[in-house]
Order: structure tokens, then C-alpha cells, then sequence
């Protein structure tokens, strides 16, 4: 998993001491996880055409959102060389001894950064709901 997405701790000990919130906010926000997850994806696909040197597709394309939990989504890279696209691997040397020359060319990491408003507005959209429908259920 390259990417994950979710609340901290912290704040999710805070939202469970909430009468059934946790329940509650799960339905909320288990299709705003999802769509998180494809607006990251779709962003780090783009990225992989204006980052790398010679981009031929084959990374871009398997890049795909995970659900790994109504609260949680990663983005998952299928190629082997998705980490070393991403943070580089020079000076480094491989099971098979060879040493990596290849500088990072970060697509995913970026792909976060310039949609983590999206992703906090989604998340703060579903709190709210749950909250709305919570006061409403008393």
C-alpha cells in the first residue's frame, strides 16, 4: 500500500465516546472514503504522465483505490517499481546486487497534497451528516 487515508486515533477515540456515532458515521463515511479514494487515484494517474521521463502507461495503470475499511482507503500501486518511481532508489542496491540509479519522481505523494482539501471537505461532509442525523434520531 502506498497511500492510506484515515482519521488519527485521537479523534477517533474522541467520535466513539459519542452514543453509536462510530455506527452511525461508518455509512457516512464509507462512500466518502470511496470517492477520496478516486479523486487520489485519478490525480496520481495524471501525475505519472507529467512526472516521469518516459511514462508508458503501465504504472499509471495499475494504480487503484482499496477499501480497506468504511473509515480507510489506500491507494494501491500494482508494479513492483511503484516505490522507486515514487521515492527514488539511488545508491541503493537490489536483492540481486545490483545498485539503483533512478531519482525520485514523486506522482502519489503529490496527488494527495493537492486534493487533501477535497479529501478533509468529503470527510467533513460525512461528519456532519452523521451529526445531523444523529441529533435528529434523539
Amino acid at each position: 500500500m502506498l497511500l492510506d487515508i484515515q482519521f488519527d486515533p485521537s479523534s477517533m477515540a474522541s467520535i466513539a465516546r459519542l452514543l453509536s456515532f462510530d455506527v452511525m458515521l461508518e455509512e457516512e463515511m464509507a462512500p466518502s472514503m470511496e470517492e477520496a479514494g478516486q479523486i487520489v487515484t485519478e490525480a496520481a494517474q495524471a501525475n505519472t504522465w507529467t512526472a516521469f521521463q518516459n511514462p508508458i502507461g503501465k504504472l499509471a495503470g495499475s494504480i487503484e483505490p482499496v477499501m480497506v475499511s468504511p473509515m480507510e482507503v489506500g491507494i494501491s500501486v500494482g508494479v513492483p517499481y511503484g516505490f522507486r518511481r515514487e521515492h527514488g532508489f539511488v545508491g541503493m542496491t537490489d536483492s540481486l546486487g545490483r545498485v539503483g540509479t533512478d531519482p525520485a519522481e514523486p506522482y502519489a505523494g503529490p496527488a494527495l497534497d493537492a486534493n487533501a482539501d477535497k479529501v478533509m471537505e468529503l470527510m467533513d461532509l460525512a461528519i456532519e451528516r452523521t451529526w445531523i442525523s444523529a441529533r435528529t434520531s434523539q
